[in-house]
């Protein structure tokens, strides 16, 4: 879609890092300068003829009207870019004093308002913890069960283990972004420098899309029933509820890995199941400010850093087995089923998490 692809886009910028912030701001700046000038001399160059022919010089107050208007414009564009330095650099200093370990830096390439950002899809899915001040956004195969325990934990609600409580909203006991104001919201992602107030943590966790698409495969079809009503629901997904119409699917050979990403390859990112959508599109990845960026592959330090940021250094993150859901040995699978055709099948389907991410 449109929409996907300008997205795309702008994630392609964003990869060059914020190494060019300042020289932007200075290049916005002189931007809109020379656009107030240009616009302002279509409007009334000098000589410009009236509609009864007759010739307008510019007076002294309309040349004094514009400089000011442009003059607006640069102070605006100061405070602007002002704005955007102390951010960069209230990001820096926190870095500088936490024990957490280097993570993907994800740019924010498209600054959102509270309204805005309340209507995307993906701050529905944003945990709120105010006990831990802290925001964390589940992404499904990349430990979402075991952050989604763990939080549960810390908050103190008494079902915990539960992960099917867990995984729904409304038994989950958990507070999401969409819950609060946008006043609150800016609070919550910002701060308020003015009161003190220092914005909350947050942070997701992202996996190697191949693996990651593999592991949603494993666990949807590979594993799963073929009899079974949530097979059904999740073969429809991909092929159709109509093209399965009036099929008895335990009586056909189970979907293969190389159906589904053919199928996949046909589908709009932006409506597929969040467990084989592209991650940037699950969690706003370059729309949410995320302070830590941690990786499925390196678990459990980047855990461990977490908790421990979050003030609980003595706590042990939980294993799939303590959870109770055990791996389904997705790595192993990975030189059986992914050919050279499928990898480059995947690597289209989710572009913008490797440009992101950095697998």
């Amino acid at each position: 879609s449109s929409e996907t692809s300008r997205m795309r886009h702008e994630w392609g910028r964003a990869v060059s890092g914020r190494g060019a912030l300042v020289g932007a701001g200075l290049a916005l700046l002189l931007l809109l300068v020379l656009i107030a000038a240009r616009g302002r001399g279509r409007r009334s160059a000098p000589g410009a003829a009236e509609a009864d022919g007759s010739v307008r010089e510019p007076g002294d107050a309309e040349a004094s009207a514009q400089w000011w208007n442009v003059r607006e414009l640069i102070e605006a564009g100061v405070q602007r870019q002002e704005a955007l330095e102390r951010r960069a650099r209230a990001e820096r200093e926190r870095a500088a004093g936490s024990a957490l370990p280097p993570s993907a830096k994800i740019p924010v390439v498209r600054e959102l308002s509270s309204p805005e950002l309340l209507k995307q899809p993906f701050a529905a899915r944003l945990i709120v913890s105010e006990r831990l001040r802290a925001v964390f956004c589940p992404m499904p195969k990349a430990a979402n069960s075991n952050w989604k325990y763990e939080i549960r934990k810390l908050e103190g609600i008494a079902d915990y283990a539960d992960l099917a409580a867990a995984h729904q909203m409304s038994t989950s006991g958990l507070r999401y972004l969409t819950d609060y104001s946008p006043r609150d919201v800016d609070a919550i992602l910002y701060g308020n420098p003015q009161r003190g107030v220092l914005p909350f943590f947050k942070f997701v966790f992202v996996r190697d899309p191949y693996t990651r698409l593999l592991s949603a495969y494993n666990d949807k079809f590979a594993l799963k029933n073929t009899s079974s009503e949530e097979y059904r629901l999740f073969v429809a997904q991909i092929l159709s509820w109509k093209a399965i119409r009036g099929r008895d699917l335990s009586q056909e050979p189970r979907i293969s890995f190389r159906t589904f990403v053919d199928e996949l390859l046909k589908q709009d990112v932006a409506h597929m199941n969040a467990h084989w959508m592209p991650q940037a599109l699950v969690c706003g990845l370059g729309y949410v400010p995320y302070d830590f960026v941690g990786s499925f592959e390196h678990l459990g330090t980047d855990a461990a850093a977490v908790l421990a940021h979050l003030g609980h250094p003595e706590e042990k993150f939980p294993t799939q087995q303590e959870i109770g859901f055990p791996p389904s040995g997705t790595r192993a699978m990975i030189d059986e089923l992914y050919t050279r055709e499928i990898m480059l099948k995947a690597r289209v389907i989710y572009d913008q998490d490797f440009l992101l991410l950095g697998y």
